[in-house]
């Protein structure tokens, strides 16, 4: 039977370290009452029940004395994660909420096993699916396997509610949530029937309510249906709803439409709007649907349209040479044209009837357009055509496996090969570095009958192996990589780099964010391929690794993968995460502080704060971090919570955390949609240059560190740290560690200034780009410990692209080098 109610605020868990006390150092509730948080990045959070803290985890004795600890973080309570941002974050005054109301009371309720013992404190691992009864064995470890009995017992839109019940395998109290969108609709629905009254239309519209309040209309549409026959004519009455569902049907696919259209995916688009069933709904949605196929069509047809004319235009070109160059791109072109590149057009479609323009200046600006980029402007055919020799040339010197300067020597005596045009037209072509099918990634699944084996490659996956240098030779890193559907090396996509533990692998973390292959469709159907992002994992444990050492070579594993794909596909370099998940979360969360001058933002699922995180805390100013983990994961007691407070404490940090009510560590599928609206913020894009995006200001880092091999920091990077207060990840200690300071004024009397007041190092090299200092002025000082040297500042093709065949940035390369010795003048 299924028991609707108003929903009631629930209790904190009983666990002591996760209970909050109710007194003023640790807590205020704002009442019972719902609301909703406005951060001031954009991100929306909530509904909820609103409280402000002082910590996350309340500590267990308090240092210090009798002082009050102000309360600097909102909590908020949506009834299956907790949230906590820092409480100056808020965009504006709590917004008052309707408390839900929609609640589904399964019969397990009678099984309760109330005044059992608190479960188990191990690990869980593993737990078995929910029968049709929403039940299920859930398996922890602790001194030997324990067998505990689940049962569901309150589905809400929100939330399912996991409880603990009696059984013959004992009983033991647990309060566990899982977000609904971790049930499949079908699941979902044969568990909901089975547990309705038969005979009661009301338990069968309250299923209905419920998929449609989670926004599942098909399933709210196909109930309503089976309710509207079973109990007929009882709920004629009912009918008119089937239209409503259809349209909120049609409203979320023209939703999935548009996200297929923004990242670049058209044809999926098309597929989904030739998909709704236009009988079916009103003439103002058919006209709608209509519309939108005509606005995709219509950039088919720009897109041919274009291609004619630029075919057209070098026709006419009346030199030999430079018409071969031009028309050399024609393929290129029609093959990547589509509405996301088509404004590298922009001047050409602006001035092509241009009647002072000569058929060679209308041609240059073309192909211009698509060398360097929209603004370019070139009218030149002779400098457009050195542009395209200068690409091919510059294609094939980053691809070589070694540095050939005969290359760069070539391109230097072009007309395109000044910095100026080389900067550009690294910013606009295409990866560099080759992928073979035999790198592709198969997938293999059984004929229905098991008959035989199927086999297909998955579009966009490889399995990629690169020979490690430096300081380990003959070391290989694996990685694999995948692709959002419709992929276009013209188009920028931002990155995920996610790194797996000794409990998953390379392909688990792709289809954690990817999704899994279907063949059905053809492509991944998860997030991260939805809305258009390269997903990167490497194999950078050892065998049977258990933990997280902290190491060089570690980092080296993890970052040289991200490096090698940055030259072959076309990473968006401003917008790269970190991500991890168990061990590989601790590896991220270190890393993204050692390093934060590479992240648009990190996200920590699972992962434990140790060694180099804790001292590095500072650096997190530099880098967003999003959090994710069970409440009752040990480490938020042991390690972890610590950490989110003194992070929490600044507003200048960037940092949320969610604690999923009742559950240990997990892998929190349920929170991808979360992450990636989180992620898609322009909050959320790297700037070259630390801590203010206005350049005309000066700007500055101060960074800690202790680890020998995180020693590169923006513009600087040290040949090699002063070993004094160093600390080997295996003998770490954390009483040692060095202060590293630098800033830039890019728009000084004489030129830039970059000083550096501590850099523990003899030697070291300042790398300049016009995100930093201002070329238009001929010199640049540098200033360290009282001391002034001037150097010449001049932009230099040669350091560019050394710079790019090692860093593979190629939106934002160097374009010159000082190397720094405080031993010589």
């Amino acid at each position: 039977m299924i028991t609707i109610y108003f929903s009631a605020v629930g209790k904190f868990p009983r666990l002591a370290f996760l209970v909050l006390a109710a007194c003023l150092t640790s807590n205020v509730t704002l009442g019972q009452q719902y609301s909703t948080l406005l951060l001031d990045d954009g991100m929306v959070i909530g509904p909820g029940v609103l409280s402000q803290l002082a910590y996350v985890v309340e500590p267990k004795a308090k240092v210090g004395g009798p002082g009050i600890k102000a309360l600097v973080i909102n909590m908020l309570d949506d009834g299956l994660r907790r949230t906590y941002t820092n409480r100056n974050r808020q965009a504006q005054e709590p917004i008052a909420a309707n408390q839900p109301t929609l609640k589904i009371e399964l019969a397990n309720k009678n099984a309760l096993a109330f005044n059992a013992p608190v479960f188990p404190p191990g690990p869980i691992i593993t737990c078995t699916p929910f029968d049709v009864f929403g039940r299920r064995l859930c398996f922890i470890r602790y001194k030997d396997v324990v067998k505990l009995v689940q049962g569901i017992t309150e589905v809400t839109p929100n939330y399912v509610l996991v409880q603990g019940v009696k059984s013959e395998r004992g009983a033991y109290e647990w309060d566990m949530r899982l977000a609904l969108s971790s049930f499949d609709s079908e699941t979902l629905s044969r568990i909901l029937i089975q547990n309705a009254n038969q005979t009661n239309p009301n338990d069968w519209i309250a299923i209905v309510n419920l998929f449609e309040a989670s926004k599942r209309f098909d399933y709210a549409r196909k109930t309503l249906e089976q309710a509207i026959l079973k109990f007929n004519p009882a709920l004629d009455s009912f009918k008119p709803v089937l239209g409503r569902l259809d349209q909120n049907i049609a409203d979320q696919l023209f939703e999935a439409s548009d996200l297929a259209v923004i990242a670049g995916q058209f044809e999926h688009a098309k597929r989904i709007l030739e998909s709704i069933q236009n009988a079916k709904l009103s003439i103002e949605t058919q006209l709608k649907v209509a519309g939108k196929l005509e606005t995709l069509a219509s950039g088919y047809k720009d897109r041919d349209e274009m291609v004619a004319w630029i075919t057209d235009d070098i026709s006419k070109v009346l030199d030999p040479a430079s018409k071969a160059e031009l028309q050399s791109l024609i393929p290129e072109i029609s093959a990547n044209l589509r509405a996301d590149t088509a404004a590298r057009f922009t001047d050409y479609r602006r001035r092509r009837t241009d009647s002072t323009l000569k058929p060679d200046q209308v041609a240059a600006l073309a192909i211009s357009g698509w060398i360097y980029g929209p603004t370019a402007g070139k009218d030149n055919a002779a400098t457009v055509a050195s542009g395209v020799k200068t690409r091919r040339l510059i294609t094939d010197y980053l691809s070589k496996p070694t540095r050939e300067d005969q290359i760069v020597q070539e391109i230097q005596k072009l007309e395109s090969g000044s910095p100026e045009l080389v900067a550009k037209i690294l910013a606009n072509m295409p990866p560099s570095r080759p992928t073979t099918e035999s790198m592709a990634v198969v997938h293999r699944s059984e004929s229905t009958d098991g008959s035989q084996t199927q086999s297909e490659i998955i579009p966009g996956r490889f399995a990629i192996e690169l020979p490690m240098g430096g300081e380990m030779p003959g070391r290989v890193a694996r990685y694999v990589v995948q692709l959002p559907p419709e992929y276009n090396p013209f188009r920028r996509y931002p990155c995920i780099l996610t790194l797996p533990s000794d409990l998953t692998s390379a392909e688990w973390q792709v289809d954690w964010w990817s999704g899994q292959y279907s063949p059905e469709n053809k492509r991944c159907l998860g997030e991260a391929s939805k809305r258009g992002y390269i997903v990167v994992s490497p194999d950078w444990a050892e065998s049977k690794q258990p933990s997280y050492n902290y190491t060089e070579n570690e980092h080296a594993l993890i970052l040289a993968p991200l490096r090698d794909a940055m030259r072959r596909f076309s990473i968006d370099t401003d917008r790269v995460f970190l991500s991890g998940h168990f061990m590989g979360a601790d590896a991220a969360w270190d890393i993204a502080l050692a390093h934060p001058d590479l992240w648009a933002g990190c996200v920590v699922i699972s992962g434990e704060a140790q060694k180099y995180v804790i001292q590095y805390w500072k650096n997190a100013i530099h880098v967003p971090m999003y959090f994710v983990a069970g409440e009752y994961d040990a480490f938020n007691e042991s390690s972890n919570g610590k950490e989110w407070d003194k992070l929490l404490s600044r507003k200048q940090n960037d940092c949320m955390v969610t604690l999923y009510r009742g559950r240990k560590p997990d892998h929190f599928q349920e929170e991808l949609p979360r992450i990636m609206e989180w992620m898609s913020f322009p909050a959320r894009v790297r700037t070259p240059a630390p801590a203010t995006k206005d350049l005309n200001k000066t700007i500055k880092f101060d960074i800690t560190t202790s680890r020998a091999g995180d020693k590169f920091f923006w513009w600087l990077e040290a040949k090699e740290l002063a070993k004094e207060k160093l600390v080997h990840p295996l003998l770490y200690r954390a009483d040692s560690e060095y202060s590293i300071e630098s800033s830039i004024n890019r728009d000084a009397e004489d030129g830039s200034i970059v000083s550096l007041p501590r850099v523990p190092a003899t030697d070291y090299t300042i790398w300049l780009s016009p995100d930093f200092v201002n070329f238009e002025k001929p010199q640049v000082v540098i200033s360290a410990k009282g001391q002034s040297r001037k150097r010449e500042l001049k932009p230099e093709t040669r350091v560019m692209l050394e710079d790019v065949r090692g860093r593979a940035d190629r939106q934002h390369p160097f374009w010159a080098r000082i190397d720094f010795s405080k031993s010589s003048n």
